[in-house]
Parts: C-alpha cells; sequence; structure tokens
C-alpha cells in the first residue's frame, strides 16, 4: 500500500480518477495504490500554488490527510469518501500526525482530525503564525 503526491499529471484514463474541490486551475494529483484491486488518482483543487502539498495517511482507520496548495482534504481511502475539507482560508500551513490524530496548523489555529473529522480547532491566545508543526512526540 502506497499513496503519494505524483510529480507529473497522470494519463487521463490510465486509472479511476477522483476529484476533490471545485477549482481545478491549479491541481495537486494523488496515487492510492491501496492494492492490485484498488488502485486509483486523486485530483485536489488548489486554491494557491506555493502553499503546501503533503500527504499522510493512516492504515488502521483507512484515512488520508490530503493538504493541497493549503487546503485539507480528510478522505477514507478505500471509498473516497470526503469526511472533512477546510476552507480556502486560513491556508493551512503545517500538517503532522500520530496514531490516532491529524494535527494541522494555519497562522492563528490548530485543527485536530480523527477519522470523523474535526475534533476540535484550538485558538491560542496568540498569533502562531510562524510556528510550524513538524512532528508529534509519543504521550
Amino acid at each position: 500500500m502506497n499513496i503519494e503526491i505524483l510529480t507529473i499529471t497522470p494519463i487521463s484514463g490510465q486509472f479511476v480518477e477522483f476529484h476533490f474541490g471545485e477549482n481545478f486551475i491549479e491541481s495537486l494529483w494523488v496515487d492510492f495504490n491501496i492494492s492490485e484491486e484498488n488502485h486509483s488518482i486523486g485530483c485536489f483543487s488548489k486554491d494557491y500554488e506555493n502553499a503546501i502539498n503533503k500527504v499522510l495517511y493512516n492504515e488502521k482507520d483507512k484515512t488520508c490527510c490530503v493538504v493541497a496548495g493549503g487546503k485539507c482534504y480528510l478522505l477514507n481511502f478505500e471509498n473516497k469518501n470526503l469526511i472533512f475539507e477546510t476552507d480556502e482560508y486560513p491556508i493551512i500551513q503545517s500538517l503532522v500526525q500520530s496514531s490516532e490524530y491529524y494535527f494541522l496548523g494555519n497562522y492563528y489555529s490548530v485543527y485536530i482530525l480523527n477519522q470523523n473529522g474535526l475534533v476540535k480547532e484550538i485558538e491560542p491566545d496568540i498569533m502562531v503564525d510562524g510556528i510550524y508543526l513538524e512532528h508529534k512526540e509519543s504521550g
């Protein structure tokens, strides 16, 4: 099993395609190679060309968190159902995960997501712009 960002646009019709988002002027293509029977490509709308692109997944929960141009999409990678997506603004600046959660940071808050969607949005009393989540330690 492997889920990864593609560096080139795939040839149309080569794999089953799923599209997420509304505006596809700029897109992020992700290869979902789940098994021999389940191999597809996801196309994710990017609102900001130079913002973060990142993919993390949890095999146990069958979830995948894709940040495409600063917009987050949480989906079930087996059936490609969208569980949660952020608004186009504020732009997601960082993404890390633990065994049960995904943590997303923007300039003023931290989102905590799990297999069911948004668990909590934390808005500290300070601006967190420029503070990027790099890893989650156990505990």
